[in-house]
C-alpha cells in the first residue's frame, strides 16, 4: 500500500518527512520500520497490522547524503520521522520529488 500522506519540512542542513502512524500503522514500533536511501531515491517501509505501507521517491529533487540519512519513530510513538541530509544545506526544497 502506498503512503502518500506526510508533512514535509525544509530544516536548514536537512529535510524532513513525517508519517503519521494512524490506522493499520498504529502502535508501529521501530522494528517495523525499514528505509534505504541513495544520493537521488528514497524507500520508506512501515509494517502495519494487516499490510506493508511504503513510500518509494525514485527522483528526489536534489542530491542527499545517503550516509546521514534515517528514519525512526518519534518517541511518542506517534509517527514516523525521515530526516534526509542533504548534500548541499542551500538547496530549497519545497516538495520531496523532482523532474524524473
Amino acid at each position: 500500500r502506498s503512503l502518500e500522506k506526510y508533512a514535509l519540512l525544509d530544516d536548514g542542513a536537512n529535510v524532513k518527512l513525517y508519517v503519521k502512524l494512524e490506522g493499520d500503522l498504529a502502535g508501529a514500533s521501530a522494528d517495523a520500520i525499514d528505509a534505504e536511501f541513495t544520493t537521488r531515491s528514497m524507500r520508506l517501509s512501515v509494517r502495519g497490522f494487516t499490510e506493508m505501507h511504503c513510500l518509494r521517491v525514485d527522483s528526489l529533487l536534489h542530491r542527499i547524503v545517503p550516509a546521514k540519512s534515517k528514519a525512526k519513530v518519534s518517541s511518542k510513538g506517534e509517527k514516523v520521522i525521515v530526516t534526509l541530509r542533504k548534500e548541499n544545506s542551500y538547496d530549497g526544497w519545497g516538495r520531496l520529488r523532482g523532474a524524473g
